[in-house]
């Protein structure tokens, strides 16, 4: 009966450790998932700052290329008025 007993003594004990190793787990788990969630929150603002950023160059990459469209045309037509000019210089 006395072996019985010890038995069950360390069965609890070894119970007991066991549901304080899984606290200590759980305890563990939920300040990493707290540091995680501040990171997610952290790199969803940059995310949302970056998209900002590069819709922004990317408006002025567009704006860019307008006005290097635009100087091209005036640039042929300056090439054009001066081959006029020549045509009707050398005429």
């Amino acid at each position: 009966m006395y072996i019985v007993k010890q038995f069950a003594q360390r069965s609890r004990v070894r119970k007991l450790q066991y549901i304080a190793e899984l606290e200590k787990n759980v305890h563990a788990l939920q300040a990493e998932g707290s540091e995680v969630a501040a990171e997610v929150e952290f790199l969803n603002q940059q995310s949302l700052i970056l998209g900002m950023e590069n819709k922004a160059l990317k408006q002025r990459l567009d704006n860019l290329a307008q006005e290097q469209l635009i100087k091209y045309s005036k640039f042929l037509h300056i090439v054009c008025s001066l081959q006029l000019v020549l045509i009707i210089w050398v005429n």
